[in-house]
């Protein structure tokens, strides 16, 4: 338990809070003593029980470094795969061909062309 976890437990409502609460003396100014504070119990698991929740929490992370591995490794391949298929669709390759289809180069000056004419009627 580090010094936050007894920060947040003494803040706590129904932690130290509660207790602190409880151990408030005087009628004027209420205030605690050093020996009040002392007082203050901070529940623990056994030695067994922190073992395991450390134990079970490393389990976790494993686990997340694994997945965390696994999306990396997929987030690569998925890159891989869309320069494959970007490759293969600028190289003609993704769908069967027809030669009767004008070459990409002439489609597109025949579009600017006609755009062009368009924006001067327009």
């Amino acid at each position: 338990m580090d010094s936050s976890d007894i920060a947040w437990y003494i803040a706590s409502r129904d932690g130290g809070n509660k207790q602190l609460v409880k151990l408030q003396k005087g009628a004027t100014k209420t205030g605690l003593g050093l020996d009040d504070i002392r007082a203050v119990v901070f529940p623990l698991p056994t030695l067994l029980e922190q073992v395991v929740i450390v134990s079970e929490i490393e389990r976790h992370f494993s686990i997340a470094d694994e997945m965390e591995q696994a999306v990396e490794q997929s987030l690569k391949q998925s890159d891989r795969l869309r320069q494959s298929i970007l490759k293969q669709a600028f190289e003609g390759k993704l769908v069967p061909q027809d030669p009767s289809d004008e070459p990409a180069e002439k489609l597109l000056e025949r579009i600017k062309s006609e755009k062009a004419t368009l924006n001067r009627r327009g």
